[in-house]
């Protein structure tokens, strides 16, 4: 007997779409083409990029693993960083030294977090899978083309290793691993401090009303990093990076004061709007507002009904504890929940919309993540260093404005002592104390000098008024000034110091 085989229809005019693993692939693919891109971009170190990354050069060569200079941040970025030097740019020196060559610097410090900004993509990925039953990657997509995740994970900041960690907690509580989760959160803590905020989402996702077990697998998973970091701070025999953390930090008091939370606020919804992405924001906005009804559909399509509530509060937890709170306000902190507020809106995001607004991505990176420090493209700040090293051996040098920068910037083996003062009068009477004779030198960017209140002169009175005689020596500026001015600097003075008879 013959038996009739049904081949399913064909259907027709029906647009290729690949399969789910294929479409990750690509996102992954697609995240590292864009952080690859804005990684090697031409700019020059923010202060505090600057700042890790000679703490991470003197670990490489001159051996300082402890980081024993003063330092107010946890370790284990400082030693991706290091890490990175040793593997992908130090040099051995026809003295028999290792170095790092400046330029090369500015990229393998950035090195770490490239992979972990690709990492939190795969894990938002997972974390896609896990909490959404449609398995669109339009929140991956999203991801990739906010400036503020793609400036920061192409950066010497400590921000994107830390959101690595935390997102890889997230990730571990969802699937029920308490003692992975505490273990990542504190690894971002060891990474950096404000990595404890991301606690009262993971308690709200896998903790609350669960066995008193999975508290205490939590809890053994964070005391471990915790004690190790400890225990590698009170080897360094010197200050603690707790309290000089506590120090620097420019706290002004528990609560800020009430009459600028407004501003507060303003510049916080400005930071999210920026580092977003403002095109998606205008876009999910005008949808929103064409299709109200969309505000009313089921959440049927995520796993967990309380899911958006649990992101939701937190989102609105951690904005009110940066505007209520004394905590000062910096562009790169709001990177802690731009994932979280790409999931509560994913559903409002097209495909070709989200494509669409990555167009204009890199051109928000050159502001976002860095403070709106311009990326000196020209190298005025390397100019500035080969001419101080070109000075006398051993000359010293006072810089009240570019410190952390010249510090990298000069070299891992520059003779120069480069001397800081928070005050002019102090620096005035304080550098008497030193009995050399030889001419001295004073850097002053054009910002302070072309401004109306002159702030340089302060400094330059204070000296005179001690018996020094100053000269302009020299100038330092681009001769096509084509950069994008850093701080507005465009040039730079050196003024030479005759230190008054003793």
């Amino acid at each position: 007997m013959l038996r009739a085989t049904f081949l399913p229809k064909k259907s027709v005019g029906t647009a290729y779409m690949p399969s789910l693993w294929t479409r990750y692939i690509l996102s992954l693919l697609l995240a590292w083409a864009v952080l690859l891109i804005a990684g090697t971009m031409n700019k020059r170190f923010h202060p505090d990029e600057a700042l890790y990354t000679t703490f991470a050069r003197n670990a490489f060569v001159h051996g300082d693993w402890l980081l024993t200079s003063p330092l107010d941040k946890p370790p284990l970025s400082i030693y991706a960083n290091a890490i990175s030097q040793a593997l992908f740019g130090g040099v051995m020196t026809d003295k028999g030294v290792y170095d790092l060559p400046i330029r090369v610097g500015e990229f393998v410090a950035r090195i770490p977090n490239l992979f972990a900004g690709l990492i939190t993509v795969a894990i938002f990925i997972a974390l896609e899978k896990k909490l959404f039953r449609n398995k669109s990657f339009i929140g991956t997509l999203s991801l990739i083309a906010s400036p503020l995740f793609i400036g920061l994970s192409a950066s010497a900041f400590t921000d994107s290793l830390m959101l690595m960690w935390v997102m890889g907690a997230w990730l571990a509580i969802e699937r029920k691993q308490s003692f992975l989760s505490g273990f990542l959160l504190m690894v971002g803590f060891a990474t950096k401090p404000q990595a404890i905020f991301f606690l009262p989402l993971l308690m709200m996702r896998g903790l609350w009303g669960n066995s008193p077990k999975n508290w205490l697998r939590f809890g053994i998973g964070m005391v471990i990093p915790l004690v190790s970091l400890l225990v590698w701070d009170a080897s360094r025999g010197t200050t603690s990076i707790f309290a000089l953390g506590q120090y620097n930090y420019p706290t002004t008091g528990l609560i800020y004061d009430a009459t600028n939370w407004g501003s507060r606020l303003w510049a916080w919804i400005g930071y999210l709007f920026l580092g977003m992405n403002p095109f998606i924001l205008i876009l999910v906005g005008i949808t929103v507002l064409t299709f109200m009804v969309s505000l009313n559909k089921p959440t049927s399509k995520v796993s967990d009904k309380h899911l958006l509530t649990h992101i939701s509060l937190f989102i609105l937890f951690y904005s009110a504890l940066h505007i209520l709170l004394g905590i000062p306000i910096y562009d790169r902190y709001v990177l802690l929940i731009i994932p979280l507020i790409i999931l509560v809106i994913r559903r409002y995001l097209t495909f070709l919309a989200v494509m669409g607004m990555m167009i204009f991505s890199p051109l928000l990176t050159i502001y976002i993540g860095r403070d709106f420090y311009m990326p000196d493209t020209d190298g005025l700040i390397i100019m500035l260093a080969d001419e101080i090293n070109a000075l006398p051996f051993g000359a010293i040098v006072y810089d009240p404005w570019r410190g952390w920068e010249l510090g990298y910037y000069l070299g891992a083996w520059s003779d120069k002592r480069r001397v800081y003062y928070p005050d002019p009068y102090i620096m005035a009477q304080d550098s008497l104390n030193n009995p050399e004779m030889a001419t001295r030198y004073f850097i002053v960017p054009s910002y302070f000098i072309e401004r109306s209140a002159k702030e340089y002169e302060v400094w330059l009175s204070a000296l005179r008024d001690v018996g020094y005689k100053i000269t302009p020596y020299s100038r330092v500026f681009v001769p096509l000034n084509t950069t994008l001015a850093y701080m507005g600097t465009e040039y730079y003075m050196i003024f030479a110091l005759n230190p008054p008879p003793h």
